[in-house]
């Protein structure tokens, strides 16, 4: 286990199971194992962000939540 796959399953975002699936499917359809994680619904887009953000220390925005002019 790398450590973003420990990273994932030690904070809670999928469990042990859930990331060895993700890594059958990404292999067997030659994807990744972030778009795996999306395709089988133990993650969202969103989480993914919230997740990488978390990592590098920057505060993750939902620009959607904002209105501009």
């Amino acid at each position: 286990m790398d450590d973003l796959d420990a990273k994932l399953v030690q904070d809670k975002w999928v469990e042990t199971m859930d990331l060895v699936a993700a890594k059958q499917e990404a292999a067997r359809y030659g994807k990744s194992l972030w778009t795996a994680f999306v395709k089988l619904g133990y993650l969202s887009e969103e989480d993914i962000a919230i997740f990488f953000s978390s990592l590098s220390n920057i505060p993750y925005v939902k620009v959607s939540d904002y209105e501009t002019d």
